[in-house]
């Protein structure tokens, strides 16, 4: 999943940096509409959204991968970390740093969950990535700062991926009145619909007979 200020491709918000002192991505702090990181222990996509600032929750076309290196997870870290890895390999595939997402960092002896996606979503430059990489982490040259000693991937492809038309249906979020500890009459979608923040669930109706 990743988060779009609107309908287009590029308009995707990149996740807050990695953090290795918590071994995951920085919190969010609230700063902007639209920050957000991934809590991939959780499977959990958190995300700050305002109120008038539409938001698109979406899935990726990616290659989801593992890799097992010969590391201990204090030397992984001392050694520069998630940054260091996805420098040596991007440099190795020939593709920028952004289209790496790392999921979870743990050890035995070290594993690393990753995605690589493309910046477009081409179905066959994912699959021809895929294999490039296969290649590259069977080899005995790739240099990820440690041996690889066991690696596994798999390209996921949603052929159907397509936004649903923002004049068709609009989920909001109610606001938080601090009067609970919930938001109740909460609607939310993870799908391709619009996202927006509104006062009362019950104004929804009206949102979408003016957008």
């Amino acid at each position: 999943m990743s988060v779009y200020s609107s309908s287009a491709e590029s308009s995707l918000i990149q996740s807050n940096d990695w953090d290795n002192t918590i071994a995951g991505y920085k919190p969010v702090t609230q700063t902007h509409c639209g920050e957000n990181r991934y809590i991939g222990v959780s499977n959990i996509l958190e995300f700050y959204i305002t109120s008038g600032c539409p938001l698109w929750i979406k899935p990726r076309d990616v290659i989801q991968t593992t890799v097992r290196m010969d590391f201990t997870l204090e030397a992984f870290f001392a050694g520069g970390g998630t940054t260091n890895f996805i420098d040596r390999l991007t440099s190795s595939l020939g593709i920028h740093a952004s289209d790496v997402k790392i999921v979870s960092v743990y050890e035995g002896s070290l594993v690393v969950n990753y995605e690589i996606s493309t910046p477009d979503d081409d179905p066959e430059t994912l699959l021809a990535l895929e294999t490039q990489q296969n290649t590259l982490l069977s080899s005995s040259t790739v240099d990820l700062g440690a041996p690889v000693l066991e690696h596994e991937s798999s390209t996921r492809i949603d052929p159907t991926r397509n936004f649903t038309d923002v004049e068709h249906e609009v989920y909001g979020i109610q606001v938080d009145n601090g009067e609970s500890s919930i938001w109740e009459s909460t609607h939310l979608t993870f799908d391709y619909e619009p996202i927006v923040v509104i006062n009362d669930i019950e104004d929804l109706p009206a949102i979408n007979d003016t957008i």
